[in-house]
């Protein structure tokens, strides 16, 4: 395991390394690693949607780390710094200082292993291989909008609903038709955030199952056209919908 005396070593060894390696070894090429990364498998298997990460790395050495945090919503956390050196990665911040070693770096994907844990000064062990890839399609701009649609899971009612998503970040969700009129869900409280392809909603009260309190939600999506679909890895099940944009 490599330790660094301090994270000012790490930020100076980096300096003298960011991409020496890259012409050398095929599979490390550190010039890839700004950019977003989504948590997709541990350990060979693949992550649920609710259970993933995502780490976005900027060039000038800060990285935003966002998942679902104990209050069972979606947090993006800013200040954190990473450096580079060898094939050592390092992040610090809040408390918390991660190394770990790349074990492939291109242009799509992220596999690594951690190799120092301490959170809170205590150290921690995480013997884990990570795979984190990167979007495969930017869909900010065609996200926008009022969407129409249903579940399509095995065993679902087929239920028509409507979600409106604005650019601030915030959404409204209609669930139901009263006299031909669609309801507004005031209760909703909804947030979501959008990684190229990768979507999570924060919202509150579930109209569906009547739980009250935070919830998030995440989704793997595509859009083609004016038609968006939803999929899902839940408890080892595959949760779908589809949905149609509709004009206002």
């Amino acid at each position: 395991m490599k330790a660094f005396k301090s994270f000012g070593l790490v930020l100076a060894l980096a300096l003298g390394s960011w991409g020496c390696e890259s012409d050398d070894d095929p599979a490390f090429d550190p010039a890839h690693l700004p950019g977003t990364w989504i948590h997709a498998e541990k350990d060979g298997q693949a992550v649920p949607a609710d259970d993933r990460f995502v780490s976005t790395y900027r060039a000038d050495g800060t990285e935003t780390y966002a998942i679902r945090g104990s209050a069972n919503h979606w947090v993006e956390t800013d200040g954190y710094a990473y450096a580079v050196g060898g094939r050592t990665i390092a992040v610090a911040g809040h408390g918390t200082q991660l190394e770990y070693d790349v074990l492939e770096l291109s242009a799509s994907r992220l596999v690594y292993r951690v190799s120092r844990l301490v959170v809170g000064g205590q150290d921690l062990e995480d013997t884990s291989v990570y795979v984190l890839r990167k979007p495969a399609a930017d869909y900010s701009a065609e996200f926008l909008g009022l969407w129409e649609g249903h579940e399509t899971t095995d065993g679902a009612t087929g239920a028509t609903h409507r979600w409106k998503y604005a650019a601030d970040g915030s959404y409204q969700y209609f669930h139901a038709q009263v006299d031909g009129r669609w309801q507004d869900k005031t209760d909703n409280g909804g947030r979501y955030f959008l990684y190229g392809d990768y979507f999570v909603s924060n919202y509150r009260n579930d109209a569906n199952s009547g739980v009250a309190g935070n919830a998030c939600e995440a989704w793997d999506i595509s859009i083609s056209g004016d038609t968006m679909r939803w999929k899902a890895l839940r408890n080892g099940k595959t949760y779908s919908f589809v949905m149609t944009r509709v004009a206002e």
